[in-house]
């Protein structure tokens, strides 16, 4: 009951329209893909995707469109080119927008689309620094895939030996615990109004 009352968006009432970026009380600005994270609670490759366009637009990457003729000769194929455009140091990008430019580029300065492609390792790296950046922002208490794997295993532990009851309600809790503080869920409303 407090978890519903605290921790959902529906105590601001409906979203209103917001052309406003996102931007932390202390006057920082939400990346692309931290408040695709707020949004939805996950890290996804839409985030990544959206973090490429953010860094292209402030000129750290620069996007160029390349046309190839295709196996036969006939028709044309169009794929791009990502081209670093400079150095970054830590004060200029975050860890995880770091972290994204290496993943994708690795020593080199120009990758095509098919060479810029993350390995798992490379996502797991990426979520965890993104979500790392949230809590350390006070939009999360904790990563919520680990929150909703906790709650899975002793429900389900406390569903087979304890109590069906108290296995029944960590199940519950298990899809409905998103890990927000009440600033990440204040932002989620937020985020909402962008999308209306």
């Amino acid at each position: 009951i407090w978890y519903l009352r605290n921790r959902t968006k529906k105590k601001f009432g409906p979203p209103t329209v917001n052309f406003d970026l996102p931007e932390h009380p202390k006057g920082v600005r939400i990346l692309p893909a931290q408040a695709g994270t707020i949004d939805n609670t996950r890290f996804d490759k839409d985030d990544i995707v959206a973090t490429i366009f953010d860094l292209a637009i402030r000129k750290y990457i620069k996007i160029e469109g390349v046309e190839k003729k295709s196996v036969l000769g006939f028709g044309k194929k169009q794929d791009f080119t990502l081209i670093r455009l400079k150095k970054t140091s830590k004060d200029d990008l975050t860890p995880f927008e770091t972290k994204l430019i290496d993943a994708m580029f690795g020593g080199a300065t120009i990758v095509t689309m098919k060479e810029a492609k993350l390995t798992y390792t490379n996502f797991t790296d990426l979520e965890q620094a993104n979500f790392d950046s949230l809590i350390e922002r006070k939009f999360f208490i904790k990563n919520p895939k680990s929150q909703k794997a906790v709650c899975l295993v002793f429900g389900i532990i406390s569903l087979s030996f304890l109590s069906p009851i108290l296995g029944i309600v960590l199940l519950v809790l298990a899809r409905k615990l998103n890990g927000r503080t009440e600033l990440g869920v204040e932002q989620d409303w937020k985020i909402d109004g962008l999308k209306i």
